[in-house]
């Protein structure tokens, strides 16, 4: 089941737009030399398109039922939209570039490739216009390298009154008007 719904991303969409459909959990089964009567395997499905979430949800439900049926098994599939894709406004994207260029200087603004990250901020963006960045928690020099989710994550704390400060510059160029 897990190799087929593998191959959803790289076969069954347009490869521009990103996918990522994560087996994350499995469980089943009482003992080791049991065939298990029941598994349950959770996921989560990551885009940058609404319309390609609704073909991969399409896609797992098919191939679920069916692959299922194939082994003469049946597949009961509960999906979850959860939160809607993130789309930063475009001017919200360019008060942020320039309360960071205000803040620390244009050699610290640079446009991050995007991402499939899940976030409930999408909430907002679907309401206001809104922008997610990226303030840059990490510090190489000082041994705070991993990533989000992982179990030694830690955040240097110096990078924080860089990020008020660059929430600050932006509520104030806001409203203060386009040209401040």
């Amino acid at each position: 089941m897990i190799q087929e719904l593998q191959k959803v991303p790289a076969r069954q969409k347009d490869p521009a737009i990103p996918l990522v459909i994560t087996i994350g959990s499995i469980h089943g089964g009482t003992a080791r030399n049991i065939i298990a009567d029941t598994v349950t395997m959770k996921g989560t499905v990551r885009t940058m398109s609404e319309e390609v979430r609704a073909l991969a949800h399409k896609r797992i439900r098919d191939l679920s039922v069916n692959l299922a049926r194939a082994h003469g098994a049946d597949a009961k599939v509960e999906i979850t939209t959860g939160e809607p894709v993130l789309v930063n406004d475009t001017a919200m994207v360019d008060l942020i570039r320039e309360a960071v260029k205000d803040v620390v200087g244009s050699e610290k603004v640079f446009s991050a490739e995007p991402w499939t990250a899940a976030d409930d901020f999408a909430f907002y963006c679907e309401v206001k216009p809104s922008v997610y960045f990226r303030l840059g928690v990490g510090n190489r020099d000082k041994g705070i390298d991993s990533g989000l989710h992982q179990p030694d994550f830690v955040v240097d704390e110096d990078a924080l009154p860089i990020g008020a400060a660059v929430l600050i510059r932006a509520a104030q160029r806001f409203l203060s008007g386009p040209d401040s």
